[in-house]
């Protein structure tokens, strides 16, 4: 997704966390740490005017990828409806598929990033089968990045690898510290990072499989 913290639509925000069953007054807090933001210009060290935006989350706020995370399972909803209703059994359903893309673009504000966006089949899929693909989803196919985000493109069956990255990560932050000098503060920031970060994998993973 091109931009996908900056293009989250507030209204979708708000329908989906109701949607999930939260209470609506927790929901209304939620909404009032999200559009409470502002942002001012620092010119030659002194702070002009200030702009109020109308979408998107903040990068760096816990809540962040949290939110993210919940309003993303808006598509995992749409391409499973899709999929009860035999819109995606196979190839020839391509179009379905593209209509669920377009429906939660549409809904969230997200828009997809072509350019770093590619399409990767079997072996033994046929050239003009993916040309056809290609076309339709205007996405090119071939060899994709090896990572995003961080996590792999490509993984088996078993994903534990895919999980001991979380682990390293933390273990070689750490290393750089005396843990018993992290003050109480220091360790809950760390604790909340790498519980956003593994739930970030978590869902990356889900949602790959559901689109594959």
């Amino acid at each position: 997704m091109r931009k996908a913290y900056d293009r989250l639509e507030w209204s979708f925000i708000e329908g989906m966390l109701l949607k999930l069953g939260f209470s609506r007054n927790w929901v209304q807090l939620v909404m009032t740490c999200i559009t409470s933001v502002s942002y001012s210009l620092l010119v030659n060290g002194c702070i002009k005017g200030a702009i109020s935006p109308s979408r998107g989350i903040r990068q760096g706020d816990p809540i962040s990828p949290s939110i993210f995370i919940l309003c993303s399972q808006a598509l995992t909803a749409i391409i499973k409806k899709a999929e009860m209703e035999g819109n995606l059994k196979g190839v020839k359903e391509v179009n379905s598929l593209k209509d669920c893309l377009d429906l939660y673009c549409s809904a969230t504000g997200q828009a997809i990033n072509f350019h770093k966006s590619s399409l990767m089949f079997s072996p033994n899929t046929h050239e003009r089968i993916k040309r056809w693909f290609a076309r339709i989803l205007k996405v090119k196919h071939g060899d994709g990045p090896s990572k995003y985000l961080g996590l792999p493109t490509h993984f088996g069956v078993t994903k534990k690898e895919v999980f001991d990255d979380i682990k390293e990560m933390t273990l070689s932050k750490l290393q750089g510290w005396k843990g018993k000098l992290l003050s109480h503060v220091g360790k809950e920031v760390l604790l909340k990072a790498s519980s956003s970060y593994g739930k970030l994998c978590r869902f990356s993973l889900q949602a790959s499989f559901v689109l594959s």
